[in-house]
């Protein structure tokens, strides 16, 4: 009985001893016993997971900046298309120096022509659009603004027409003018006329040129003097190309950016042309053919003067005074003459002419009147008198433009999307190219 009992206590020892091969009850289930890892165990893992990391995680970095990069050339396209379409629509150029989403602003200009976002939020108040900026998302999304500049030349011009870099560039009444007086004067057709849109795709990469704002490009400054204007001057010139000695994309210069050799990629410069959108517009008035008649003055006549218009070429009138017919030609106006044979409108112009017989001064007095002066109007801006009986301008591309025949009546009603010439003769107008 004894070396029984021994036994049993020591196979309970044996039990005690060797618990890990016990099972246990989890709910009517009998499991194995569960063993935990070890600190070793458990820090070993670790460092495999931290080798793996640090070689996926660059490389997926990379991927989504490269992803962010196409994106944002993508998204400069549609941004430079909705300001040209904008542009076109609303006949204003936008100035850099206003808030972009207040009036005048290029924002504010273009986001009626993308579906990008504006800066206003759904419900009313602020909120940061993906047309304004390029991680409207970011704590520090104004840093990611976009930024538009101009030509400095045209800058000039156009501060020269609208009184100040303040104003808002729009069309004026009479067009855009094609001759100014210096230093705002410019050629349409060879002028550079650009506008820069920049941008930077990675949020913690700032660019070093100013948004847009209050004073930001004028005349005088780093960003708007044609004499020397770095900023530009590195925009127009720069090409994202690869630097062959160094494998980098070439740096644009500080006042773009100032980032390391790493960073250029991530700089975005799209640069649109904006010549293509002014089409040169010529109006002629030619102030014929003139109307004539005649006032009688004395006596003695043996018939009554009349004024005589042949074929509208030379207007003469034939006084018939006792019985001698005089032929007196008073104004020669030939067809090919007609932009020049008037030196102005001429409205109940008195010429009086003398027919002396005997001791009597007997004349006739010969009246020429000119049609009603002829007007235009740009997009509804109101009409406007073609001074000096010849004018040219400028518009945008899609502009309307309605020429009106005295007294007020439109004959001629065209939407401009090319360089063009119009003639106005015997109360119409008519396009000549």
């Amino acid at each position: 009985m004894r070396e029984d009992r021994d036994e049993g206590f020591q196979g309970l020892r044996k039990v005690k001893i060797d618990r890990s091969n016990l099972r246990k009850m989890k709910g009517r289930l009998w499991v194995g016993a569960e063993r935990g890892f070890s600190l070793i165990e458990l820090i070993g893992v670790l460092a495999i997971m931290g080798i793996l990391a640090s070689m996926t995680v660059p490389p997926i970095l990379r991927q989504i900046r490269q992803a962010q990069s196409g994106n944002e050339e993508a998204n400069l396209n549609e941004v430079a298309r909705a300001i040209v379409e904008g542009i076109k629509a609303t006949g204003t150029i936008p100035n850099p120096n206003i808030v972009p989403s207040n009036p005048g602003g290029w924002v504010n200009v273009a986001y009626n022509y993308t579906t990008l976002t504006d800066d206003i939020a759904p419900s009313g108040g602020f909120a940061p659009g993906t047309l304004h900026y390029v991680f409207p998302s970011e704590t520090a999304f104004a840093d990611t603004a976009r930024r538009i500049y101009l030509d400095p030349t045209f800058l000039i011009y156009l501060n020269s027409q609208f009184g100040g870099v303040t104003g808002t560039f729009a069309t004026p009444a009479g067009g855009w003018p094609a001759t100014t007086p210096a230093p705002g004067n410019i050629n349409f057709t060879n002028q550079a006329i650009k506008l820069y849109i920049v941008s930077s795709s990675r949020p913690d990469f700032v660019l070093s040129c100013s948004t847009n704002g209050a004073n930001l490009q004028v005349a005088g400054n780093s960003y708007g003097n044609p004499a020397g204007a770095p900023l530009i001057d590195q925009l127009s010139s720069w090409v994202k190309a690869t630097v062959s000695t160094t494998g980098f994309i070439q740096a644009p210069g500080t006042a773009v950016e100032n980032w390391a050799n790493n960073g250029h990629q991530y700089l975005h410069v799209k640069t649109v042309d904006l010549r293509p959108l002014f089409c040169r517009v010529e109006l002629i008035d030619t102030a014929a053919p003139v109307v004539v008649d005649m006032d009688n003055v004395g006596s003695g006549y043996t018939s009554t003067p009349s004024p005589t218009n042949i074929n509208g070429t030379t207007i003469n009138y034939l006084t018939n005074v006792t019985g001698a017919v005089t032929n007196v030609n008073i104004l020669n106006f030939f067809p090919a003459q007609r932009r020049s044979g008037l030196t102005g409108r001429t409205t109940n112009t008195t010429l009086v002419t003398n027919e002396v017989f005997g001791g009597g001064g007997l004349y006739a007095s010969n009246r020429i009147t000119t049609p009603g002066a002829p007007q235009f109007e740009i997009n509804s801006l109101g009409a406007t008198t073609i001074p000096n009986q010849q004018t040219n301008f400028y518009v945008i591309q899609g502009t309307t433009l309605r020429l009106i025949s005295p007294p007020n009546v439109t004959t001629n009603s065209s939407t401009i999307q090319k360089d063009c010439q119009f003639e106005y003769y015997g109360g119409n107008w008519r396009q000549l190219y």
